[in-house]
């Protein structure tokens, strides 16, 4: 199960467990930041569960995502207008020519 932990909020380093034992617990090596719980109040995959969430995490990856669709859809853009403004500098310098 520890193989399904994601790294330190804080500090994004691997993190250790013990999931077994009446005192189960999620900690981090480097930073010291944890959490834990007694096996009479939580199971170990609600304690794994609730390490694992990050709602702020991802929201901001959700947030990403979208900003990263709305650059792609306006470099798009950009090409087109670039394209539409080259092609009418031709069509303009050729009449010019004439």
């Amino acid at each position: 199960m520890t193989d399904k932990l994601k790294p330190c909020p804080f500090c994004g380093h691997k993190v250790n467990a013990e999931l077994e034992q009446q005192t189960r617990w999620i900690c981090c090596p480097n930073c010291e930041q944890g959490i834990e719980g007694d096996a009479d109040c939580i199971t170990a995959n609600a304690l794994v569960e609730l390490w694992n969430s990050r709602p702020a995490e991802d929201k901001l990856l959700a947030d990403i995502a979208n900003l990263q669709d709305w650059l792609g859809a306006w470099k798009e853009s950009i090409d087109i207008s670039m394209q539409t403004i080259a092609k009418y500098m031709t069509i303009s310098g050729a009449q010019e020519e004439k």
